[in-house]
């Protein structure tokens, strides 16, 4: 067995990128890999005045976390993430509503 290869056979090389979305015209939007949270969960679960006892292993609950802020947060996002966000999403809080139990 070779370097490229292991028990289930060729080994390929990860991609550098992943395709977000492609446009009908073939433009496509991509995100380097491998992805980087560049977002402190705990600073955000403290500004929206959440329990220290969430659990923050489980993925999801992080997710709706960050959307929950972004969504409050929307109008000043260029300027806390001035590397991600160029422009002013809007003016005032974006609504959120969430289901589940």
């Amino acid at each position: 067995m070779s370097l490229k290869e292991d028990a289930a056979g060729p080994v390929t090389p990860t991609p550098n990128k992943a395709v977000l979305y492609q446009e009908v015209d073939g433009e496509k939007y991509e995100v380097n890999l491998p992805l980087t949270s560049l977002v402190d969960i705990k600073k955000m679960m403290s500004e929206l005045g959440l329990p220290s006892y969430i659990d923050l292993e489980y993925f999801p609950m992080r997710a709706v976390i960050a959307m929950i802020w972004a969504s409050q947060k929307a109008h000043e996002i260029h300027r806390i993430y001035p590397q991600a966000y160029d422009k002013q999403v809007g003016g005032k809080p974006l609504p959120a509503l969430l289901f589940g139990g």
